[in-house]
């Protein structure tokens, strides 16, 4: 399934993304890296990490990946309790030490609220989880405390805040696609998360931002379909929470699933890299005729030729653009240098980008810290 895209729009997108208009505007870095191991070596690397800004210091922790084998070669995917915290200052990351959550979970919505970060949803070895946390730092000690559960198990959400309420957009479990966004009130003594709105369609993996105000914006996403290939979305929607409606406001210049995104300081919608979903797709092909053949010497030769494609697997789009919500334009920005990221958050804080780890190509993570220095004088 393809969304349709009608042509005088596809024009006004397309002209508004033409190369004249590319500009200069964000410097990354990508020399920062997660802390080594015991032995030396390199970190594989975290999909789906818990991270977050709790004042002026990062926190990333959780996430999942592979230590062993492949998934294709037979490996299980390990959720992570380790928690690593750093300072920035000067757009510089200086690690200041680790932790251990008391629970793993991958997947989850992150969102940062002042000297907090606040956490819901995810999944560990077990599949999805209603769970939630609120993270704070005292003298550079990591503190939990329970948020109350979600009304469904969801993994792949996103979770922002406006209106002192966290709102958790989307998601996914083994049985749905979530089309709902569910608000918990932090004033609230013994609150609960309560449905606000159905979204125009069921999403997962999108991109979701904050005004911080009474707009939230969702960008792309994908949903899973059964006995077909899985939806990749090209619509940016506006939900309004004085209103309570949503509304299309945009096409993304490509469709994309599990990029990452901010708002900036300047009322801009910052989208980096992200999913086609070009190998993904011929992966699902090759699985749906796996499950449909009876013939065991085809099905073995299916089998290697789905894990063939995902050894060789391009990597992800580093592609940056940003959306004037005032004007309803997009611009092309600068690439991401280095290796592109998915299933991770996107963080902004004082005029800086912070993308931490991620997956770079399908199985593989990074322990790359992408930090980028957007141009302070406001031309985003």
């Amino acid at each position: 399934m393809k969304l349709k895209t009608s042509i005088l729009l596809l024009t006004v997108v397309l002209g508004s993304c033409s190369s004249d208009e590319k500009s200069k505007t964000i410097r990354w870095d990508n020399q920062t890296k997660l802390p080594t191991n015991v032995d030396g070596s390199a970190h594989l690397g975290l999909a789906g990490p818990i991270t977050g800004m709790i004042g002026d210091r990062l926190l990333i922790a959780g996430g999942a990946n592979f230590p062993e084998k492949m998934p294709w070669d037979g490996g299980t995917k390990r959720y992570a309790a380790q928690a690593y915290i750093y300072q920035l200052e000067d757009g510089v990351l200086t690690f200041l030490g680790e932790s251990e959550l008391k629970e793993a979970v991958a997947y989850p919505g992150n969102c940062s609220v002042g000297s907090a970060l606040y956490v819901a949803g995810g999944e560990n070895q077990n599949g999805a989880v209603r769970s939630g946390k609120k993270f704070y730092l005292e003298a550079d000690t990591l503190h939990e405390e329970p948020l109350p559960d979600l009304p469904v198990a969801l993994t792949n959400g996103s979770l922002v805040f406006a209106s002192g309420k966290l709102y958790f957009v989307g998601g996914e479990n083994q049985q749905l696609v979530s089309d709902k966004i569910y608000g918990l009130d932090l004033s609230a003594e013994n609150g609960v998360w309560e449905e606000v709105l159905t979204l125009a369609h069921p999403v997962s993996n999108a991109v979701v931002v904050s005004d911080q105000k009474n707009k939230l914006y969702i960008a792309g996403g994908r949903m899973r379909n059964v006995d077909s290939l899985s939806t990749i979305y090209d619509q940016l929607f506006e939900v309004n929470l004085h209103t309570v409606s949503i509304n299309k406001i945009a096409e993304l210049p490509e469709p994309v699933a599990a990029g990452t995104g901010v708002w900036d300081d300047n009322g801009h919608i910052l989208l980096f890299g992200g999913d086609h979903a070009e190998t993904f797709h011929r992966v699902e092909a090759l699985i749906a005729r796996i499950n449909q053949t009876t013939d065991d010497s085809l099905r073995n030769a299916l089998i290697e030729e789905k894990a063939m494609l995902q050894r060789e697997h391009p990597g992800f789009l580093p592609h940056t653009w940003s959306f004037n919500v005032k004007r309803k334009q997009w611009k092309k920005r600068d690439d991401i240098v280095g290796k592109s990221p998915v299933t991770t958050t996107a963080l902004w804080y004082q005029q800086h980008i912070i993308i931490p780890s991620g997956e770079i190509r399908a199985g593989v993570r990074t322990d790359q810290i992408l930090v980028g220095q957007a141009d302070k004088n406001g031309a985003l």
